[in-house]
């Protein structure tokens, strides 16, 4: 989900259909509709973690996206980062993070909040082979899209991730 609300219509959706899975999460760009009562909408992304345990399985989408700050805010993006993280540590549940233009502050988040996770993908990857090196010492995965693509150096980080360790992702429908 990419926010409290998709996150319900994703459940759901996977409700009607067995081979469907869903994630709950507040995508970065959404960061804002915490800002109202963040522990209220917390509390709403982990309630419905559990009361639907048989269709979630990861948390997210969410991460950071300095690329599109007109949206959200850097600081706040931080914030509920760091937050949405608790949810990952309560569940177990992996991430299905989002690194757009950001990929040094996610990796240091990630570091410094190592033992609470569970792996999982960071996708729409465009970072430095160093930020490619540090998240996959870091046990996850790498998802890359056309924003991964956009350069010449994009594309030498890329071709650099291990084949049992990329996702190639898609935005068609």
């Amino acid at each position: 989900g990419g926010n409290l609300e998709e996150s319900r219509r994703a459940i759901e959706l996977s409700k009607e259909h067995d081979d469907l899975f869903a994630t709950v999460g507040c995508h970065p760009t959404r960061c804002s509709e915490f800002v109202e009562d963040p522990d209220k909408y917390l509390q709403n992304l982990r309630d419905l973690i559990k009361e639907n345990k048989d269709q979630v399985v990861a948390i997210g989408e969410f991460g950071l996206d300095y690329d599109r700050t007109k949206f959200c805010d850097k600081e706040t993006q931080l914030k509920y980062f760091e937050k949405q993280l608790d949810l990952c540590e309560e569940t177990g549940l992996p991430l299905f993070l989002h690194c757009r233009a950001a990929a040094p502050d996610l990796v240091n988040i990630l570091q410094n909040n190592r033992s609470r996770l569970a792996g999982g993908v960071v996708h729409s990857f465009d970072g430095s082979a160093e930020d490619r090196d540090s998240i996959l010492a870091l046990g996850f995965h790498i998802g890359i899209n056309g924003c991964s693509l956009k350069t010449e150096d994009n594309l030498a980080v890329m071709k650099d991730i291990p084949n049992n360790k990329l996702m190639i992702e898609t935005d068609c429908p």
